[in-house]
């Protein structure tokens, strides 16, 4: 565990470009934050760091690139994938070209389906239409996809077995009783399983949120919502890796 902890220090720098505040200073835009307890916790051990202004942001967005850069300094992650790149918006001098390696195992390079598309304007890949070709480094980093990636992580690292249940409908019953939001029920019920079948991708898009919530890493807002394509935040990101790293 100290060495899991050593390892998240040295990504400090993701959190703040100058650390300024003191470990027995209070930031001052995190009181009655929803995860003041996580981020009071992680500063009384120095780990992260501040604003020049004493602020800490926590609901700033993380990007793609400063994501990749955390997961692989949060988890130690040292085994290449070696994968062949096409994206046209990735140079290989790009600060965060050396992480891709690292994380291309568990990170998702690409945005969520064209389908869900016409039901969630909000996400923020969706004019994007060759998204398959981006990396998209400076695009705000999806709560999905950054809790997914660490979920993976984990299930490598301790040598989980973790069995996704086949039946989709058992999957939408669960997570429906759980969550206000998952936006893709809409999507299942038009479609006819008995004539057409339940598309590929969709059947994906809940076993994804299954996962994550089953491993305890995404578990959602105070007020009941999932929230899968919302932007991933400061605090956000913050909370995911607590969960996932266990003094």
């Amino acid at each position: 565990m100290k060495k899991a902890i050593s390892i998240l220090l040295s990504s400090i720098l993701f959190f703040s470009t100058i650390s300024v505040s003191a470990a027995n200073t209070s930031f001052s835009d995190i009181k009655k934050h929803w995860a003041e307890e996580t981020i009071v916790k992680w500063q009384d051990k120095g780990i992260v760091s501040g604003y020049p202004d004493g602020s800490f942001k926590p609901d700033n967005p993380v990007t793609r690139a400063e994501l990749i850069k955390v997961l692989v300094k949060a988890f130690d992650l040292q085994e290449k994938f070696n994968r062949q790149y096409d994206y046209v918006d990735v140079d290989e001098s790009a600060w965060y070209y050396p992480y891709l390696d690292y994380t291309s195992e568990y990170m998702v390079y690409n945005g969520p389906p064209r389908i869900t598309f016409a039901t969630e304007p909000y996400v923020n890949y969706a004019n994007c239409f060759e998204w398959d070709q981006h990396f998209l480094p400076n695009n705000n980093a999806l709560r999905l996809h950054a809790s997914l990636a660490m979920a993976r992580i984990k299930i490598k690292q301790k040598n989980l077995n973790i069995q996704i249940p086949e039946d989709i409908h058992e999957m939408q019953k669960y997570l429906n009783s759980k969550y206000n939001d998952i936006e893709f029920q809409s999507i299942l019920s038009g479609f006819s399983p008995s004539r057409y079948g339940i598309p590929k991708n969709v059947k994906k898009e809940f076993e994804e949120c299954w996962l994550v919530d089953n491993i305890k890493i995404l578990e959602g807002t105070p007020d009941g919502y999932m929230w899968p394509y919302g932007a991933l935040t400061r605090a956000g990101l913050l909370t995911m890796i607590d969960r996932v790293i266990v003094e």
